[in-house]
């Protein structure tokens, strides 16, 4: 993830970005798009400008390709948490000011936060939390998030 501060400039360059591809459909503007929303964990529409920059393209890149497999890739795997990149980010904050390092509790402020989010399937991510790495709720916020 960005820097923070980085944040609005590539928010502006993603609606430029946005604004220039409805404008001017090349691959080389379609694979730029792609970057910039990769780069804000958009990999649903990162992966959806980079097949276009693909179909557009008389020549696949081989690192084009390899990127549209770590998006798949990437997109299945919050697919399987059963949150959005945005979501997950959103509370980390809080977290890290109201959890206390604890092995003991399991995932007990997880799935308060879940609840609290209204996260349909809180089994769903916490299966997905696991297995990056979030075995307990200090290991959700240190190692999944």
């Amino acid at each position: 993830m960005p820097a923070q501060a980085a944040l609005p400039r590539i928010r502006g360059a993603l609606k430029g970005l946005r604004a220039l591809v409805q404008r001017e459909s090349t691959a080389e503007v379609w694979r730029t798009l792609a970057l910039a929303e990769e780069a804000l964990l958009h990999y649903p529409a990162a992966l959806e400008a980079l097949q276009k920059a693909l179909t557009l393209s008389e020549h696949h890149d081989r690192r084009d390709l390899k990127r549209l497999a770590q998006l798949k890739e990437y997109a299945a795997k919050w697919d399987a948490l059963g949150l959005t990149p945005r979501a997950l980010r959103r509370s980390v904050a809080t977290w890290t000011i109201t959890w206390k390092k604890s092995h003991v509790s399991h995932h007990r402020h997880t799935r308060v936060w879940l609840e609290a989010n209204d996260i349909k399937s809180a089994a769903k991510a916490i299966k997905g939390l696991e297995s990056v790495g979030g075995h307990c709720d200090c290991e959700v916020l240190f190692n999944a998030v």
